[in-house]
């Protein structure tokens, strides 16, 4: 598993108070976890602070799982310095 899959796992976990292990990254986001839009918009400022990408609300719209999630921010965190992209 990527360093960054592990994060975004990890920081869904914790939102809904799932633990790391229960939480399924292929779970539909809305159904499995009752997440909305709006929980949604938090979660990408939450990675926004976390990772330093910019997170546009017409590219939340594609995000119906945790693994869509993780791939976004993959590809997002590719576009900024490495050493912001992985600080703790």
């Amino acid at each position: 598993m990527s360093k960054i899959f592990t994060e975004v796992r990890t920081m869904l976990a914790s939102y809904t108070e799932t633990t790391i292990e229960e939480f399924d990254m292929s779970e539909d986001l809305d159904r499995g976890y009752d997440m909305d839009s709006t929980e949604l918009t938090e979660i990408a400022r939450l990675l926004s602070e976390r990772f330093g990408i910019t997170v546009a609300k017409s590219e939340r719209t594609d995000w119906k799982t945790g693994n869509d999630i993780a791939s976004f921010v993959n590809r997002a965190a590719q576009d900024v310095e490495p050493q912001t992209a992985v600080a703790s």
